[in-house]
């Protein structure tokens, strides 16, 4: 990551990588009924984590963008449809996963005992 991180980019990496995955399981769930789960997922973890921009690489606000594109305003989605984005949504949950890898390799870096 380029810049330095605040413990309020922390927060906002973990929130968004819980948020992420909860949406992934609900578009991909066969008990939850895929109207549900498509407006729970878009409107209740995908879309709010837009808000929180300032906390998040721009690489992953882009691709949280296309997420929520591709949510229905007030249409509805096939099984298959919620699918592909669901796989969508958990590839961007993958690119997170790479992010927090990275800042938690640059924390044990600074805190290693070699690196004073």
């Amino acid at each position: 990551m380029p810049h330095q991180l605040r413990s309020d980019d922390f927060f906002a990496l973990g929130y968004a990588a819980e948020q992420l995955f909860v949406a992934g399981q609900l578009f991909t769930s066969d008990v939850v009924p895929v109207g549900r789960a498509v407006q729970d997922a878009c409107d209740r973890h995908i879309g709010r984590l837009l808000g929180m921009n300032q906390g998040l690489p721009s690489s992953l606000v882009q691709q949280l963008g296309i997420c929520v594109r591709q949510c229905p305003m007030h249409g509805t989605l096939t099984r298959e449809q919620a699918q592909k984005l669901g796989q969508q949504t958990l590839t961007t949950l993958d690119q997170l996963r790479r992010v927090l890898n990275e800042v938690a390799l640059q924390e044990d870096r600074s805190l290693s005992p070699d690196a004073a």
